[in-house]
């Protein structure tokens, strides 16, 4: 399309990009096709250049003589596997044409972690954030001038940057954290009813969405804990932060069924458990986020025994 060639030139001026903004909304055809321009537009600085062939050929001959052939084919892997996040990340830019940002143009970034993978992102402000698996951030280019907005469904270790002018707000489905500058994680995944915040370092305000007027405010080693309608919170410091950085998931004293439904989540997996199976036993230990669950399963069972079988890829029966 010829308007969307004058865009991605930049020869377009401001009053038509509204006009063409408008027209996406409602025209299928064209918002595939910008969003096509667009993917590859944002991966352009993936795509091969002059002699990066015989660079990588012989690049792989090194890596040959130095560590072999098996462990080179490793050592790939694990690049391939980070390669295909950022990817992930570049193919999910989209520009969105924002009504209430006085006819601004944002770019809107959705980051996944995939399946049994956790990934460390910077935002535009110099905030860190470690997203555990399946989670998806939501996160304009450039921040407001009143306030730093993300969305989050999932779960996310955050260290804020400091700005007094600017709250930072994690949105989740229910419920907003707000902090200035600090340190805490957030557990909001969509699929869960529970939603849990841990504060470290700092000052937080949790702020539900239907009762904005009565924020709860958490002070350093004090968490809030919403399930079912129910809250509860507690004193308990968070010393899981290292561990989270680094994809390994500690738990301590947690019954067994809590454990599966973090399982659950990261790899998509529905865990059907007999009644019969005690569900009062608590386990402690850590296992790595990346690990297969049926590996994780297996230690599991070396501190309480019982039995597990794969009905599906999807589906695992626990007795």
């Amino acid at each position: 399309m010829e308007i969307l060639d004058d865009y991605f030139a930049g020869t377009m001026p401001a009053s038509e990009k509204r006009k063409m903004f408008e027209a996406l909304r409602t025209d299928n055809a064209a918002r595939a096709e910008f969003i096509r321009i667009q993917n590859a537009k944002a991966l352009t600085g993936l795509y091969p250049c002059n002699g990066d062939a015989t660079y990588a050929a012989r690049m792989r001959q090194d890596l040959m003589r130095q560590f072999g052939a098996k462990r080179t084919r490793r050592i790939i892997a694990e690049v391939m596997k980070y390669a295909a996040i950022i990817v992930l990340i570049a193919v999910n830019a989209w520009l969105l044409y924002n009504r209430n940002s006085e006819d601004k143009i944002v770019l809107q970034n959705i980051i996944e972690a995939p399946e049994g993978q956790h990934v460390h992102i910077t935002f535009a402000d110099g905030t860190e954030a470690w997203l555990s698996p399946r989670t998806v951030v939501k996160s304009p280019e450039r921040f407001g001038k009143k306030e730093r907005l993300i969305e989050l469904d999932g779960e996310g270790f955050f260290s804020v940057a400091k700005d007094q002018r600017r709250p930072f707000i994690v949105r989740t489905g229910q419920y907003d954290v707000k902090a200035l500058g600090t340190r805490f994680n957030v557990f909001a995944y969509s699929a869960s009813p529970r939603f849990e915040t841990n504060l470290v370092e700092g000052k937080v305000a949790v702020v539900a969405h239907d009762n904005p007027d009565s924020p709860i405010i958490l002070s350093p080693g004090h968490s809030v804990i919403f399930k079912n309608d129910i809250m509860r919170l507690t004193s308990t410091p968070f010393d899981n932060e290292d561990y989270l950085k680094k994809g390994i998931f500690t738990f301590r004293n947690k019954p067994l069924v809590d454990i599966l439904d973090y399982l659950s989540l990261w790899y998509n997996i529905n865990f059907e458990i007999e009644t019969s199976l005690p569900l009062d036993r608590l386990y402690s230990g850590k296992v790595r986020q990346s690990d297969d669950v049926k590996v994780i399963l297996k230690a599991l069972q070396d501190i309480h025994p019982f039995n597990f079988n794969e009905i599906s890829e999807k589906s695992i029966r626990i007795y």
